[in-house]
């Protein structure tokens, strides 16, 4: 027996002396330490945030709901309707349910920490509130409008928040009295599991309002990271060009169910057609207009994906998107197929990849050439917890150094040639290639 055990022990050793050394074991020892260095990034102030304010009841306003109930003593919901009320904790108390059946948290826990949360149908009660988030509908006029009537009864020290996926911070909060207490602070569905919070100050936002929100965040169990004001962000930005090419992708050739089966084993944790039926095309097709709106022709809306908003197949939602949902099973969607006129074109499994992945690359290397985000580490970390990219891979941008930049220029330019202004290879990314650099040796090429 103490042979065998000899034997497994040494065998053991063997296995971990190789694998500590793979590129893999690498990528993952750097996230990790990237993932100490944000959660470090505030410095602790004498007055932390205790109570905060939420607007909106969706699924992400119920999420985000959740997390201030689970960490802060003062959570208050202002509702449209008092009715909503029963509603909103009845879907609260699951996420908490959860936590109960997994033996992480008691039910008389549970109780306590719903009991903090109140509601109002008014804006009373806001005067003493420090933290203000809407996750109202992703509509400029109305979350102004919601932001000008809190002003009237908040106090002038108070952090007004939004939870937009898409829209500028320095538009909606042009009109605010405070404008050094505003900023983006944008949560990832479902809140109750995804670390990642891009945190978006406007170009009047206070250095004391973003350590207050960090600060906030980070004692509730999230990761945030500074971004730049653009359309979309980081995340989205950098996602919605991805699932948009896999809808080009299934109008020229190839099958729902093949091109989810290709990304889905590159290491996505789910394909792009199961991601845009989980995330509701028409949360997909809105946020894909508003990037087309402000980036033009190099993000174009796929045709595919208007046909499908338009026709009410919003995803898991409507029971129906790209897939048809029955309980716990999904099937094609058979509508979609006649909405494909010419598929039938034969892509190869290489160039589906290529397509989908390159876009996104390409579009990172914007977000660093406009000094969106200083490093290309943040971006790594930003897909790897905000979209599932497959963490052994390094993250987004540690993935395009492996593959080689210079590869990956040459693909893009030949993409460009095929399908137009949307593959046009970014300035930093050709800058990069004639240095000899790539985005963890090429740092000053685009810090200015």
């Amino acid at each position: 027996m103490n042979k065998e055990l000899e034997i497994a022990t040494k065998k053991e050793a063997e296995e971990f002396s190789r694998l500590a050394v793979t590129k893999e074991s690498k990528n993952l020892i750097k996230l990790f330490f990237l993932f100490e260095k944000l959660n470090k990034n505030y410095e602790k102030t004498a007055n932390s945030i205790s109570n905060v304010a939420i607007f909106g009841n969706g699924v992400m306003g119920k999420g985000i709901i959740w997390l201030f109930s689970k960490y802060l003593k003062d959570v208050r919901i202002k509702l449209r309707d008092i009715t909503q009320a029963h509603v909103i904790i009845k879907d609260v108390s699951k996420i908490y349910e959860y936590l109960v059946k997994s033996r992480k948290m008691t039910k008389n826990q549970m109780d306590f920490k719903l009991n903090t949360i109140s509601y109002t149908d008014k804006l009373s009660g806001f005067k003493n509130m420090e933290f203000v988030i809407e996750a109202i509908v992703e509509d400029e006029e109305i979350k102004k409008q919601t932001y000008k009537q809190l002003e009237t009864v908040l106090n002038d020290n108070a952090i007004i928040a939004t939870n937009t996926s898409s829209i500028s911070i320095n538009k909606l909060g042009s009109d605010l009295k405070n404008k050094e207490n505003f900023l983006g602070v944008h949560f990832f569905n479902p809140v109750n599991l995804m670390p990642l919070v891009e945190v978006i100050p406007s170009k009047h936002t206070s250095k004391e309002t973003i350590n207050k929100v960090f600060e906030l965040l980070i004692s509730c169990g999230k990761t945030p990271i500074l971004v730049g004001d653009c359309a979309g962000f980081i995340v989205n930005r950098i996602l919605l060009p991805y699932l948009n090419e896999a809808a080009f992708i299934l109008s020229e050739g190839s099958r729902i169910e093949h091109i989810d089966f290709l990304i889905k084993n590159f290491g996505m944790p789910m394909g792009p057609f199961t991601l845009a039926d989980t995330v509701g095309i028409d949360v997909g097709y809105k946020v894909a207009t508003i990037l087309n709106q402000e980036y033009g022709d190099r993000m174009p809306v796929a045709p595919l994906l208007e046909k499908m908003y338009e026709s009410k197949y919003h995803g898991l939602k409507t029971d129906a998107g790209f897939y048809e949902y029955d309980g716990k099973d999904n099937f094609i969607n058979p509508h979609v197929t006649p909405m494909l006129q010419n598929n039938n074109k034969i892509i190869s499994d290489e160039e589906i990849v290529q397509r989908c992945i390159y876009i996104m690359i390409n579009e990172a290397s914007r977000c660093l050439e406009e000094n969106i985000v200083t490093d290309a580490s943040t971006i790594d970390f930003a897909m790897i917890t905000g979209t599932g990219f497959p963490a052994y891979k390094g993250g987004l941008l540690t993935y395009a150094n492996e593959v080689g930049l210079r590869n990956i220029l040459e693909s893009l330019r030949q993409f460009e040639k095929d399908y137009g202004e949307r593959f046009t290879p970014s300035n930093l990314l050709v800058k990069l290639v004639e240095n000899y650099e790539d985005f963890e040796t090429g740092e000053a090429l685009w810090k200015h």
